[in-house]
């Protein structure tokens, strides 16, 4: 049967246009373990995983917990914007101040503030120890440190700061300008938990904390900025009614990547919030974007030459809580969208993130590289893991489910201004298992991509997947209405 074997980078040869489960990988010589593959990709030069994982923006998948987790185990999560821009630039703190290297802008009080002001501040962001500055802003004049080993919330809530502070003399300090590697022997070497850095002059210019020397060793693979802080990403509109309000305030806090989140790209709203982002980044070169969704060439190309984009998600209807295709009609199965968009993508020097369309089956991850994806991104693989942001970890729904789109998710898809009866629904609502810690199932993916690369494929990088000669065969399906 060798005329139904087609190789993943002649994908276009096959005349239909497939999803994941309709192709079959053709096993390859296997020459080298599991171990020895390198999973590494980027986003864009400004964005290096090194695990190619996204989670998805949805309500019910991630927040700050589930990014910092995300983070952590070297992909990236995405914070979604059915949040008001206050709100979800919230969530992008939470995640920013989680891990640092040097931290060059904490969180301070004044002498005057109350205890009560502290408390508030630890419930909310969950800082234990805070710097005090004779002015309360981050670079003042340092004058002490609070922390809750210092009052009582029962006794103290309205004693000013200054009453219960420890003195600047108790604290450990060192001049602004040493290494990083000094700061941490430094700290160390000491029985503090936090190392204030101050120029001549006693003013605050930095902090090193215990805490984050330990995370450093304990997760090498973090997906850092160059100030060792986590990355984030956030979900943006298209054209939408605050996009003028949220991406300014989200750039400000240290977004590392904001996502244009669109049903749709190829579109005049999508084009005005590119020309919108790129006016307004050109004083934040640091920040990437990403463009989506997207689903065939024609998308790709005006998305990667006409938009310029570096980076955009692949994927409309895919998914297993989206019912796109049945509502709408439109939707190229995934494995297809994502070789055309990947292919056009390659001439522009783009990236490709394959969205959504997995399933259960971790098998489909590697078809998705083998097919030119960079990285994945998704909701039902992480769906129902402790990180996720609802109560009942179980509850799982599409961003165009009627109730997502009742709060917040209707911007997504150009309905915000339709009234309930009126709205084109898109999505259910269902219920997955618990599956506790999303740090397990991260593992559990990787593991599998590194497995099927090296015993099936035969390749060590995901460079080496996109060039590949993988072989696939076509798994017969019986039409629908035969007997």
């Amino acid at each position: 049967m060798p005329e139904y074997k087609l190789k993943f980078k002649d994908l276009n040869k096959s005349p239909f246009a497939l999803g994941y489960d309709d192709a079959r990988i053709v096993s390859r010589h296997c020459k080298f373990l599991a171990n020895e593959v390198d999973i590494t990709s980027s986003l864009s030069d400004k964005i290096k995983l090194k695990q190619p994982f996204l989670s998805a923006a949805m309500d019910t998948v991630t927040e700050s917990a589930m990014a910092i987790q995300m983070a952590l185990n070297g992909g990236l999560g995405v914070i979604h914007k059915s949040l008001s821009p206050e709100q979800q630039v919230l969530e992008v703190k939470k995640v920013k101040r989680f891990e640092s290297g040097f931290i060059l802008d904490p969180l301070t009080v004044k002498p005057e503030d109350s205890i009560a002001k502290v408390v508030e501040i630890k419930n909310s962001l969950g800082y234990k120890s805070i710097p005090v500055t004779d002015d309360g802003k981050p670079n003042g004049k340092l004058v002490g440190m609070i922390s809750d080993k210092d009052y009582s919330i029962l006794k103290h809530d309205k004693t000013l700061v200054a009453n219960r502070m420890t003195p600047l003399g108790e604290l450990l300090t060192a001049p602004f300008g040493i290494s990083l590697n000094e700061a941490n022997d430094a700290l160390l070497e000491s029985k503090k938990g936090k190392l204030l850095l101050i120029d001549k002059q006693g003013y605050l210019r930095a902090m090193v904390t215990r805490t984050d020397i330990e995370k450093n060793n304990e997760y090498p693979l973090a997906t850092k900025d160059k100030h060792k802080h986590l990355c984030v990403g956030a979900a943006i509109g298209g054209p939408g009614l605050d996009i003028d309000k949220r991406v300014p305030l989200l750039v400000e806090n240290g977004t590392d990547v904001l996502f244009i989140d669109t049903a749709q790209a190829h579109s005049e709203g999508v084009r005005s919030a590119v020309k919108y982002l790129k006016d307004h980044l050109s004083s934040y070169p640091e920040v990437g974007w990403v463009v989506g969704n997207i689903d065939n060439t024609e998308s790709a190309e005006f998305v990667f030459s006409t938009l310029e984009a570096q980076c955009a998600k692949v994927g409309i209807g895919p998914g297993s809580i989206c019912t796109t295709a049945n509502v709408t009609g439109a939707g190229i199965p995934q494995l297809t969208a994502v070789y055309e968009c990947a292919q056009v993508a390659r001439q522009y020097n783009g990236k490709i993130i394959a969205d959504g369309g997995f399933g259960d089956d971790t098998g489909n991850i590697v078809k998705a590289f083998l097919a030119g994806a960079d990285a994945i991104m998704s909701g039902s693989f992480f769906a129902g893991t402790e990180e996720c942001p609802v109560v009942d970890k179980t509850k799982y729904r599409g961003m165009s489910s009627l109730d997502a789109l009742l709060k917040g998710g209707s911007s997504r898809y150009y309905q915000e201004n339709l009234k309930k009866e009126d709205l084109v629904v898109q999505g259910i609502e269902k219920k997955v298992e618990y599956k506790g810690p999303v740090s397990r199932q991260i593992t559990k993916l990787a593991n599998a991509l590194k497995f099927s690369m090296a015993i099936h494929c035969g390749c060590k990088t995901i460079g080496e997947l996109h060039s590949s000669g993988t072989e696939f065969v076509i798994k017969y399906r019986k039409p629908q209405n035969a007997r």
